[in-house]
């Protein structure tokens, strides 16, 4: 800021300015690597293809009646089913599927509860 004393102009030097442009240079770089690292992290499609991963699991479960503990890998991710008595009442079993990525991190999960009676599963 130019500033008019005694017949002089006070001003800031060349080398003050190229000083505070790098400074700013480096400070939106940051930013740009930070707001690149948020963007790429979250994965719509890959959330999209555990739901429906998970969905597949549980119908083909109930057409099967393959009612038992399974884990098993597909698609870069890894699926738990497990099923076990619900405490709560006569003839019902939970039937629960988590789905998570290779590094663990879970992606989707869903807990039903079923009849043990065949004929309502269809």
């Amino acid at each position: 800021m130019a500033e008019l004393t005694g017949g002089k102009i006070k001003a800031a030097t060349l080398i003050e300015v190229l000083v505070a442009m790098v400074i700013l240079l480096v400070v939106f770089a940051i930013a740009m690597m930070v707001f690149k690292n948020i963007n790429t992290s979250y994965s719509p499609k890959h959330d999209l293809l555990a739901y429906l991963k998970l969905e597949e699991t549980v119908q083909q479960t109930k057409d099967d009646l393959s009612f038992i503990d399974e884990e098993f890998e597909t698609e870069n991710m890894r699926i738990i089913k497990k099923v076990y008595d619900y405490t709560q009442g006569e003839n019902l079993f939970v039937l629960e599927i988590v789905v998570m990525d290779k590094t663990g991190r879970i992606l989707n999960e869903r807990k039903e509860i079923l009849r043990k009676d065949e004929n309502s599963l269809r």
